[in-house]
């Protein structure tokens, strides 16, 4: 199994018969397992819900070119990433 190429915390490739290509390819799939697992499963819930309602929303402001009725929606996605930003953590500024 991949878990076992690389070290989950550190990153440090385990194993010594890769490839460059695997090698770029096990450090992938640990990026994407470390995003997949810190992120509450409240919050993607919740965060996949706003961006459906989003969508509509937008949707709906394009259409009647009434973009103060998407402010909201606006907000609470800037929030949310915010949110996610914090989750995911970051260099100086999210």
């Amino acid at each position: 199994p991949l878990a076992c190429m690389i070290d989950i915390k550190t990153g440090k490739i385990l194993a010594d018969d890769l490839s460059d290509r695997e090698k770029s390819a096990v450090r992938e799939w640990r990026r994407d397992y470390l995003l997949d697992t810190v992120l509450p499963k409240s919050f993607v819930e919740s965060f996949a819900k706003l961006c459906s309602e989003s969508i509509n929303a937008w949707r709906e402001a394009r259409m009647n070119n009434n973009f103060a009725s998407f402010m909201p929606f606006l907000k609470k996605i800037v929030e949310a990433n915010r949110k996610k930003a914090d989750y995911l953590g970051y260099k100086d500024h999210p």
